[in-house]
């Protein structure tokens, strides 16, 4: 057990929370003690009651009522109500949930509650960027603020917010309801008239008068679906007026009549599709539920293009994987015509919101590419252009059928009405329906008189709920042998599915925590409790930040340990959980998206995400930066290391001269890594966009509040499902960094569950798909068995690169588990000769001089090539032709390259005639001023040398250079033509140049000089240093 421990210091209460028997986490956190460093200034001065420095303002109320601030929803009222009432120590008002506590929200969908807020609160008077200009200062000994003569210590300021307490409704006729019991007021000065424009084209409505609510009810109709703009216009009981804003989405639906799923005129019609939900005839019990549920699930059926009577004859189930709150819908057309109501709504999550001003009004726009559909998740690319798979399969005449888990209420055996959210919902159940959902398929096909076998994929969590279904089918029907429990399958896809745990970094979690229950962000309280902590999320993330707080170590949450306990002791016995393969009659295959190379994009405690979130305070705040958040997230350390994964800092106080900083609340998490496994943040694996989510989601909170935001360290993606839990690898206890290119289904040393799987050397998206992979996957949908797909290791190749004339030589791979299977071998290039050859090797006889391309092929497609060089080099010599005076050695086989020649630069010696002058190397440095340069070559490979004279030639140079030679004498050598050369000679000497008859043509100290201008023929240089003649050298010019 974890033994915290808190310590008082000054102003801040430091809780330092660590845990006994070799802790995995280490927490610090910071909280003000506000009545300690008030204790010196004047409180009765907040008259409100609410210091809103005290909280983090999501809802930016120290600007609202602002020109660029100044419209509410559902959403952000109760962020507004929720930081007021925690900003009066909860002396005022009520929570976040405040309306829903006190008023049960009314079944009928057209009706509306209007909520109302008006109260002034107060702000302590100091400037973040000049803190002298304040009306407080702060001392650092005491921990206490000190008020500055002639200032007040505190800013007031009133606010008014108004808003409907739904933020998507479905009809045409609505009744706005108006009630004393939902206006929250704490201002002096009360509403004395509301009138309200409920934009229906309609004069606006008085719903207050002199301080009475006249209109407790007005009925609105509506005539189009869109965003509407409340338009709220009052007098206060001072006389003064205000104007402000909100806004609802009205999903128009005459009579409020849904069409039926898939008819004529229902949203995302299509003739050869079927739609409906299917309950399970199977019950399931929790691990915390007091009564068992039978599931439902939601089924769309696209028929093959072939399948004119839409019969059940060759299907294929495709289940979706973890979608908390059923956010991702099969297709587009599902989300924009979504009725659910808000904050789930699909269609308010993937929209694009417009503020246009004077007059205000909100525009909101679905907008398909914020959604990722089920049927987006089955696009790939073919030379640039978007494939869908399934368009595909249904093009291959397969019955596709998308299995989508909603959420949905029920009864239990109990009798008790129960919500479930479906995408978030126990494995267990969700697997328990599709086994229903199986049997039914079974009876239609038997209608049909169709004999296929079934096929099943199961993206991510998908994998785990057909994995779990056919291994209990298989189980139940071991027990029974009633042929009911018979699952008919012959094929089940794993993609990227967590067979041994997914991963979501531990400092992305803190982060998420600390803005739902350090800052109170309200989106994020949903994506904590209702994602993370969801059942499904419990079951499957190794890592969870929550355990990790409750009980100080990363590893071991319950919900975690009980499903992968029945996961692997579901099925027959010695199966591991998993449907057992019989050749000819069923296979299971997975496909990786993680590298199989150990290749890694990031390094451990890598920062992957910075944030930083404020606001310039308008009147009365004297248009001063205020800092509101600081989020930093790392990736884990190294196995056996400690580092920090999360620093989080919440509203930002700069006090003082040197900018002393009251961060309230701060929060640091420091992990201690001490699972062999290693930082599953960046172990090979699928990647996830956690980082992006996260950014997103509060840059778009922050600035649909008017909140300003600034990311510096991002790293988008980082290591979702390990390589090693995609394949189920049957020996987990290691580094998940080590590569796996290997044949990890190879009968002396099988490492994996599946009889075969596909992956490559590099990472991609969590369940994606590429052309490779598909046309791997349709060869198996074909009843062709495919071998495993993985990056050859070129190590495990052995042979010579090089052999000689009439010499035989052996080539094959060292390790039949290191490849995918048996090799068919092929020869190119008449220099060599196949000889014979085996599944993993080949003998070859060189047999005349030049290059051969060995290609061994395999079953799966993939093919591995060597280049081989029969004999002695082949070369030539080539001069340089921008006037560097050097020569060049290069092949003279187009097939092949020096180095594929056996050769290395220690392996050519160059020799300048008559010089004699030695060198080695693929280059040599022609310096002799004679044009017509004789050199010999002497190049070797294992199979001997070859020699030959070669005469260099060099387009004719005028220019020269002075050199300083190293017994500190000069010569004049040729210049690089069109070239200009530096020499660092000190006290440089000059040259006069005369001709045959002594005449001086040119006479320089410059270290280069040109003959350009001069006849050809010959000319005598002199070299002239301290009035001395140290070197007389001949130039011909040609």
């Amino acid at each position: 057990m974890k033994k915290p421990f808190i310590t008082l210091v000054f102003c801040f209460l430091f809780i330092h929370i660590t845990a006994q028997d070799n802790p995995t986490i280490q927490q610090t956190e910071q909280l003000p003690n506000w009545p300690v460093m008030l204790s010196n200034l004047d409180t009765s001065q907040i008259t409100s009651g609410i210091l809103i420095d005290k909280v983090t303002t999501f809802a930016n109320l120290i600007n609202y009522n602002t020109a660029e601030n100044n419209y509410s929803n559902t959403g952000h009222f109760n962020q507004a109500l929720s930081e007021l009432s925690r900003a009066s120590d909860e002396t005022l008002f009520v929570g976040t949930n405040s309306i829903v506590n006190q008023n049960p929200p009314v079944i009928l969908n057209n009706s509306i509650d209007i909520g109302i807020i008006n109260t002034t609160f107060h702000k302590l008077n100091f400037n973040e960027e000049n803190p002298s200009a304040g009306g407080v200062t702060f001392n650092e000994t005491t921990g206490k603020f000190v008020p500055v003569a002639g200032r007040p210590a505190f800013i007031g300021k009133k606010i008014t917010i108004i808003s409907p307490m739904k933020e998507f409704v479905t009809g045409s006729s609505f009744v706005f309801n108006f009630n004393n019991s939902l206006i929250y007021n704490n201002a002096t000065t009360t509403i004395k008239n509301l009138s309200v424009d409920f934009d229906d084209g309609n004069p606006a409505s008085v719903v207050i008068s002199n301080g009475t609510i006249v209109t407790p009810a007005k009925t609105v109709n509506y005539m189009s679906t869109g965003a509407k703009t409340l338009k709220f216009t009052l007098t206060y009981s001072d006389n003064t007026t205000l104007e402000t804003y909100a806004y609802l989405y009205v999903n128009y639906e005459e009579n409020n009549q849904s069409s039926a799923p898939n008819s004529a005129n229902a949203p995302c019609y299509e003739l050869l599709k079927d739609k409906g939900t299917f309950t399970s005839t199977i019950p399931f019990k929790g691990y915390e539920e007091n009564a068992a549920v039978f599931g439902k699930t939601e089924y769309t059926v696209f028929y093959g293009y072939n399948n004119a009577a839409k019969k059940m004859i060759k299907p294929i189930i495709i289940v979706d994987g973890f979608d908390p709150k059923d956010k991702r819908k099969v297709q587009d057309c599902d989300c924009e015509n979504d009725t659910t109501p808000a904050p789930n709504n699909c269609r308010l999550n993937n929209s694009d919101i417009t503020i246009s001003y004077f007059p205000l009004r909100i525009t909101i726009t679905f907008n398909p590419s914020k959604h990722e559909s089920l049927e987006d998740l089955m696009n790939y690319n073919v030379d640039g252009q978007p494939v869908n798979l399934i368009d595909k399969l249904r093009t291959e005449g397969y019955d596709v059928i998308v299995i989508n888990n909603p959420t949905y209420t029920t009864t239990n055996a109990n009798g008790q009405t129960v919500t479930i959210d479906g995408g978030a919902d126990y494995i267990e159940r969700n697997a328990m329906t599709l086994v229903s959902y199986m049997q039914s398929i079974k009876e239609q096909q038997n209608i049909a008189g169709s004999t296929e076998k079934l096929v099943l994929i199961g993206p991510s969590m998908g994998g785990q709920i057909t994995r779990y279904a056919l291994a209990y089918m298989e189980k139940k029907f071991a027990e029974t042998n009633n042929p009911v429990w018979q699952h008919n399958a012959r094929l089940w896809v794993s993609v990227d599915s967590p067979h041994l745990g997914a991963n979501i970094p531990v400092g992305a979690q803190a982060n998420i925590w600390f803005l739902a229950d350090r800052l109170y962000k309200d989106n994020a309280r949903i994506q904590f409790y209702e994602e993370l902590n969801s059942v499904a999320g419990k079951q499957q993330i190794i890592s969870q930040f929550k355990n990790a707080r409750e009980t100080g170590y990363l590893n071991g949450n319950s919900f975690f340990t009980t499903y992968y306990n029945n996961l692997n002791s579901n099925g027959v016995a010695g199966s591991g959980g998993y449907p057992v393969s019989i050749p000819d009659t069923f296979r299971k295959i997975a496909m990786v998206n993680g590298s199989l190379t150990g290749k890694k994009d990031a390094s451990e405690q890598q920062t992957f995400l910075y944030m930083r979130g404020y606001i310039r305070g308008l009147w009365p705040f004297q248009s001063s930066t205020i800092t509101l958040f600081r989020l930093q997230d790392n990736f884990m350390p190294a196995y056996g290391q400690t580092g920090t994964v999360f620093k989080g800092d919440g509203q930002n106080l700069g006090i003082g001269l040197n900018h002393w900083n009251i961060n309230h609340p701060r929060y640091t998490l420091n992990v201690n890594n001490n699972s062999i496994k290693g930082s599953l943040d960046i172990v090979p694996g699928g990647y996830f966009k956690t980082a992006k989510y996260i950014k997103e989601a509060v840059a778009q909170g922050a600035s649909s509040a008017g909140i300003r935001h600034e990311t510096g360290d991002y790293i988008e993606n980082h290591s979702f499902i390990a390589t090693f839990s995609a394949l189920g690898h049957l020996y987990p206890n290691q580094n998940w960094g080590n590569p796996l290119n290997v044949n990890l289904t190879c009968p002396s040393n099988k490492q994996t569950p599946f009889d075969s799987y596909f992956g490559t050397a590099n990472h991609t998206e969590h369940t994606s798909f590429t052309k490779e992979s598909v046309d791997w996957l349709m060869k198996e949908l074909d009843g062709v068995p495919q071998l495993p797909h993985f990056p050859i290791d070129v190590s495990q190749f052995i042979g010579s690169n090089v052999i000689c004339l009439n010499e035989i030589s052996e080539y094959s791979f060292s390790d039949l588990c290191k490849i995918p299977g048996s090799i068919t071998w092929s020869l190119s290039g008449s220099s060599a000769q196949m000889i014979s050859s085996t599944g993993i090797s080949v003998t070859i006889k060189g047999v005349a001089n030049g290059a051969a391309t060995l290609t061994a092929t395999f079953q799966n497609g993939q093919t591995f090539t060597k280049k081989i060089w029969v004999g002695k080099p082949n070369v030539l010599i080539y001069p340089s032709e921008d006037g560097s005076f050097m020569a060049y050695l290069k092949s003279n086989d187009n097939n092949s390259t020096l180095e594929e020649q056996g050769l290395t630069p220690d392996d050519v010696t160059w020799r300048r005639l008559p010089r004699l002058y030695t060198s080695t190397g693929f280059s040599c440095y022609i310096s002799n001023a004679d044009p017509n340069q004789v050199v010999e070559v002497i190049v070797t490979n294992s199979c001997g040398t070859v020699t030959f004279l070669e005469t260099i030639s060099f387009p004719p140079c005028e220019e020269y250079v002075i050199v300083s030679n190293n017994d500190n004498t000069f010569n004049l050598i040729p210049a690089p033509c069109s070239q200009n050369s530096t020499n660092n000679i000190q006290n440089n000497p000059s040259v006069i140049i005369v001709d045959i008859f002594g005449r001086e043509v040119l006479n320089t100290s410059s270290t280069q000089f040109s003959l350009q201008n001069q006849l050809s023929g010959t000319y005598y240089a002199r070299i002239i240093r301290n009035k001395k003649i140290v070197r007389t050298q001949t130039l011909i010019k040609r």
